[in-house]
This record gives structure tokens, sequence and C-alpha cells, in this order.
């Protein structure tokens, strides 16, 4: 269970009542296929728990091509940071790039889950600590890597989601074109 793996990755061990406030049914969200967690345009400032699908961070750049900078799998949380620390909202979305159930908790419901409960408190420093990480361990691999280790580090780190995402959410993920993606997996194809 996603809620579970979750709980072993990061050593928590919540009572039942905050148990309850994180992942109560209250809190549990199914949007379809495509579906915008969040855009520009609203004033959410949610984190999202995945607890079945796939969910992707993405920008539009100056030449209105999406460039991906965050995907969440099962047990992973997925967020726009400035906007759920108050500063002013970026031009970033999140979208379901499957049928996902999430749990959300808006910035307001997460303060207050803070200032109860200080176990509840760390765990949110931890998964900030983790967010900081892993954007610093993307762009250092955008700017040190082969178009081939970039990919290898992809799978990696996000295995169970080679299949489940598309090639070019991929590609934008690893800063290369679609077709250099197409030729690298092709290549491995034909290694096996």
């Amino acid at each position: 269970m996603p809620v579970q793996t979750f709980y072993r990755r990061y050593k928590f061990a919540p009572t039942p009542d905050l148990e309850n406030a994180l992942f109560g049914d209250f809190n549990r969200r199914r949007y379809a296929a495509e579906t915008m967690l969040d855009d520009p345009t609203q004033e959410n400032d949610r984190l999202f728990f995945v607890e079945k699908g796939v969910v992707q961070g993405f920008y539009i750049d100056h030449l209105g091509e999406e460039i991906t900078f965050a995907l969440a799998g099962e047990s992973e949380v997925i967020l726009i940071p400035p906007k759920l620390f108050g500063v002013a909202p970026p031009a970033d979305y999140l979208r379901a790039l499957e049928a996902v159930t999430v749990f959300e908790m808006t910035r307001a419901d997460l303060r207050k889950l803070q200032q109860s409960s200080h176990e509840f408190a760390l765990l949110c420093l931890q998964l900030t600590e983790e967010s900081i990480r892993r954007h610093q361990e993307r762009a250092r691999m955008l700017h040190n890597r082969s178009a081939d280790s970039r990919y290898a580090w992809f799978l990696e780190r996000h295995a169970l989601l080679t299949n489940r995402v598309p090639i070019g959410v991929i590609a934008s993920y690893l800063g290369m074109a679609r077709t250099t993606l197409s030729r690298l997996r092709g290549k491995l194809a034909k290694q096996r």
C-alpha cells in the first residue's frame, strides 16, 4: 500500500488522529488522466500525496514548449513550492498523466498540523529537504551527464514510471529531444 511505503521511507509512525488528518477520506481525490491539479490561474496552495497514478510538474518555456521539472508516482509527494510557501505563484502546472488518486492538503491545513504535531513538523522538514535534494540532483544530472547517462539515471530512479510516462515527457524531464531518447531506447532494446 502506498501510504505504508511512505511511512517506511520516512520512518513515520503517526498517531491514529494524525493519520486521519493526513490520509482521511475527506482529503482523498480522484482525477482523470490529463486533468490539471494545479495551474497558474488557480489560487491553490496544495501538496499532493500520490496514492495511485502519475503526476507531472511542468512549466511553459518562452517557445511555448512544456518543460517537465518533476514526476511523482505512487507513495511520492508533489507540489509547487513557491505556492505552498506563500510566495508569488509561478507559472507552473501539475497534471495527472493517468487516472490518479491523491491525498490533498492545503497550506492552511499543513500549518495547523505542523503547529499541533511535532512529529508532523519533522516530517514536513524531511519532505522539504528531499525536495531540495531531488531538485539539486536533477540539476547536476542535466548539466554534467551525457544523454545516455541521463537516461540511465532516470531508469535507476524512476524504473516504475518508464512505461507509464509518455516518451516526450521523459525526454523533457531529461533535457533532451524526443528523437534522442527514442534512439537511446532503441539502442538499449537491441542490447537486451
